[in-house]
């Protein structure tokens, strides 16, 4: 009998920033905790944005308004339980 290794899926964070619609939206998937925590940091590393939230492994996803935003680069990063995401995004 052949055996196959399981490989395991890396978490992935997509984020898309819509300048039509002044929103972030942002996906991640391959999540393991039912709970987490977002945050926005802008380029100087001032937190902007921050929201605990429920997961519903392993798929996250979230439509972050920002039109309360300076024009400029973000990085938002998403905590999973023992997980932490990082994904840079400008605002137009």
């Amino acid at each position: 009998m052949n055996e196959f290794p399981v490989q395991e899926s890396h978490p992935n964070l997509y984020v898309y920033y819509s300048p039509q619609w002044q929103t972030a939206f942002i996906n991640a998937n391959q999540l393991k905790g039912t709970s987490g925590k977002l945050q926005v940091f802008d380029a100087m590393g001032k937190l902007v944005f921050e929201e605990s939230t429920k997961i519903n492994p392993p798929y996250y996803t979230k439509n972050l308004n920002c039109t309360l935003l300076a024009k400029g680069m973000y990085v938002i990063t998403l905590e999973a339980g023992e997980q932490r995401l990082v994904k840079k995004f400008a605002v137009e």
